[in-house]
């Protein structure tokens, strides 16, 4: 964060007229002077104070008499401290020219006078507190920061997918109930604790491999009646452990309960049949007045 901390005053100047008087630009960029110089040939006119915003840069005008006093600052100086700025700098200017007996002076451009060099300490005493993160490293480090909360998103999704369906191939738990909470589905929140992004790549990694372990060894382990245990370490502590157990004796009785189900079904059938036949024998019988129909 420090490595970041810029001096967000560009540059600075006062101008009379189309003169400018004194100057700050530390950098010595051409650039930023001419940019300083065509805008004060547009000074726009029954106007006190005027700033425009474009680019990431601010541009500032106080004009204050005959003066004026301008500023090149990054957006991320707010509006009122570069203002405040360009008065600290229109106040000692004054008490420079009061100084020098050049308050009242006639001579527009005020050449020779020296004022560029006596003001030069006095812009960067001014300028110096003046620092902060620019607007264009502010955006980056914001879209970094939504770029990471996203992976680190679709990582506690992967790894709660995983975990949550995990119970469907171990034993039913009779007390577990559906919460709707994902986060709570989740019994790897070391997991989720990471900030790095290699660290985060390999999380990922590793519930993919998890992942893929599973659908392979799943089937094996169901048919040959054997525990398939699978546990993920990180560099970090993170671990997970995921049990899979299915036996053969399960496989066995669950035979034995659909041949149960088979022969009671069976059962019942010739039960319906047995009822419906002597339900018709007797009707038979009623009908017939018992033997008659058979001896006529």
């Amino acid at each position: 964060m420090m490595d970041s901390l810029r001096n967000l005053v560009y540059y600075a100047c006062i101008s009379r007229g189309p003169v400018i008087v004194a100057e700050y630009n530390d950098l010595g960029d051409a650039e930023l002077q001419a940019i300083a110089v065509e805008c004060l040939d547009r000074v726009p006119p029954f106007h006190s104070r005027f700033t425009h915003t474009t680019k990431n840069k601010r541009y500032s005008f106080l004009m204050d008499s005959e003066f004026v006093y301008y500023a090149i600052v990054d957006e991320a100086l707010l509006k009122v401290k570069a203002f405040s700025f360009l008065e600290q700098v229109r106040d000692d200017f004054k008490r420079l020219l009061r100084a020098k007996g050049l308050l009242n002076s006639k001579d527009e451009t005020l050449q020779g006078c020296g004022l560029g060099d006596d003001f030069a300490p006095t812009f960067r005493r001014l300028v110096a507190p003046l620092v902060g993160i620019p607007q264009t490293e502010k955006r980056r480090m914001e879209e970094e920061a939504a770029t990471a909360r996203q992976e680190e998103d679709e990582t506690e999704n992967e790894v709660c997918s995983l975990t949550a369906s995990a119970p469907l191939y171990g034993k039913p738990q009779p007390d577990s109930k559906p919460r709707k909470d994902k986060k709570s589905l989740c019994s790897i929140p070391p997991l989720l604790l990471k900030t790095n992004k290699h660290e985060k790549k390999k999380v990922r990694d590793q519930v993919t491999q998890v992942r893929e372990i599973i659908m392979e060894n799943s089937g094996k382990a169901l048919d040959n009646g054997q525990k398939l245990e699978v546990t993920v370490d990180g560099n970090t502590g993170g671990s997970a452990a995921l049990s899979l157990q299915r036996t053969a004796s399960m496989r066995t009785k669950g035979q034995q309960i659909a041949q149960r189900m088979w022969w009671r079904n069976v059962r019942v059938v010739l039960l319906l049949d047995f009822v419906v036949c002597t339900i018709l024998f007797v009707v038979w019988l009623c009908i017939c007045r018992g033997f008659k129909c058979v001896s006529d």
